[in-house]
């Protein structure tokens, strides 16, 4: 998986995107896979969240409306504009013993 790195040293984000894709394209069907790694049963309903939204947030948490919508991608990385760089490393530093021991 290092080998796909091309630009500089991986970040949290980075490197957890490169053992994802490196993991669909080797194993398929990420998603139970996935979720076998992180030891929880998959669970097709969480791959629709518009279908309960209605009843399970309530509107007064409008930081959640996009779980009224149908899952996409048009947010997938927006993380590195979202985070702060101090967030950003307070993750790699938390996390990142964890991601390089799993390659």
């Amino acid at each position: 998986m290092a080998e796909r790195i091309t630009d500089g040293p991986p970040t949290l984000g980075s490197a957890l995107g490169i053992a994802l894709r490196a993991y669909a394209e080797e194993r398929g069907k990420v998603r139970w896979g996935v979720c076998g790694f992180l030891g929880e049963e998959y669970a097709p309903g969480a791959t629709e969240p518009h279908r309960v939204a209605g009843v399970a947030v309530p509107a007064r948490k409008t930081w959640h409306r996009r779980t009224h919508g149908a899952l996409d991608t048009s947010r997938a990385g927006t993380w590195t504009t979202r985070l702060t760089p101090h967030h950003i490393r307070l993750g790699e530093v938390v996390l990142g013993e964890w991601l390089t021991s799993y390659g």
